[in-house]
This record gives structure tokens, C-alpha cells and sequence, in this order.
């Protein structure tokens, strides 16, 4: 993969599965992951499909549900949830409550930080109910509105346009500050 794929950082609750239709489809807080999908919104997921359809994103799993099973059962929940786009991977678990830092965890993993210049070229957004949890990369998060809605028109027509710009080297040196966090990683 190189660092010119857009990247869409993806958080479930709040996102891709909102209040209303969550409560409507809870398997249980004993059920396994494996049947969460159903806890997927199908008008949410239909807008992530839009926004990896519409720039060529890909999708990095930042949401706590990476942590509740395998990768392999998350994409599979994901698909019958009805993602269509790729699913690239899941950030690290380095830092509670961090989650700039397990992206730069993931940035520094899979595109290594050797040449700034080429990864001021990135193009990724994070899209998550909980802004504070990214407090160096806030210009790239889009916070959705509450639980009761998920994602939102108005939060795709966003995503899409900063998909189509590059970070920049101002927000590389801010992940690249988080690196000591993530070289013990």
C-alpha cells in the first residue's frame, strides 16, 4: 500500500450504528461479536459505502470493536453490516483514549517515517462521535452529531472533500510527535 490511497478512519458506535437502530437490533451484552452486525445501520453503512466509492478510501478500523474479537470476525461482521469497501486494517491498542496516537501507531507501521515529504501527501479523515479522543489531528476528524443519528449526509459531502487533500507537513510533525508513544509499540 502506498500513502496515496485516501484513508478513512472508521469508529462504529455513533457512526455506523446509531441509538434508534441499535436498540432496536442489541443482541445482548453477552452476545459475541459475531453478531453485532446487526447492530449496523443499513442508511449508515450506505453512506460509508459512498464515501469509499466516491475517493477510492479505504477503511482502517479505529473503534473499541477491534478490540472485542479477531479481525477476520470484525470484517466478516462489517460485510454482513454491508461495507463494501476494503477493509485495510485496524489501529493499534496503544494508548486509551488516544486515538491520534494509535493512528500515528498505524501510519508509522505501515507506511514506515523515513521521508516526511511523501507522507505529507496522505489523505485521511477520521470520522468518530467522540472528537476528544484525537486532540492533535482534530482538523481531520468529523464528529458526528450524537448516537440518536450516526453519520449524516452533511458528514459524507465533509469526508469527500478532505479525502481530496493532503495533510500536510504541519499535521505530519504533530503525528510524528506522538512516534515516542508508538516506537514502544
Amino acid at each position: 500500500m502506498t500513502p496515496d490511497r485516501p484513508i478513512l478512519f472508521l469508529d462504529i458506535d455513533g457512526v455506523a450504528n446509531c441509538c434508534s437502530y441499535r436498540k432496536a437490533h442489541w443482541p445482548g451484552k453477552t452476545a459475541p461479536l459475531e453478531q453485532w452486525g446487526m447492530m449496523l445501520c443499513p442508511e449508515s453503512m450506505a453512506l460509508i459505502n459512498r464515501i469509499t466509492d466516491e475517493t477510492g478510501a479505504g477503511i482502517v478500523v479505529c473503534s473499541d470493536w477491534r478490540l472485542k474479537g479477531p479481525t477476520e470476525i470484525l470484517y466478516a461482521v462489517m460485510r454482513e453490516g454491508g461495507i463494501t469497501g476494503d477493509l485495510l486494517g485496524v489501529t493499534p491498542s496503544i494508548y486509551e483514549r488516544r486515538r491520534d496516537i494509535e493512528i500515528s501507531g498505524w501510519i508509522g507501521q505501515t507506511f514506515g517515517w523515513d521521508d516526511e515529504s511523501r507522507l505529507a501527501s496522505l489523505r485521511f479523515v477520521a470520522i468518530d462521535d467522540n472528537p476528544q479522543l484525537y486532540p492533535t489531528i482534530r482538523a481531520r476528524v468529523i464528529q458526528t452529531s450524537d448516537w440518536g443519528k450516526g453519520i449524516t449526509e452533511s458528514h459524507v459531502r465533509l469526508a469527500i472533500k478532505l479525502l481530496g487533500q493532503p495533510i500536510g507537513p504541519g499535521l505530519i510533525t504533530k503525528l510524528m510527535a506522538a512516534r515516542s508513544v508508538t516506537d514502544a509499540w
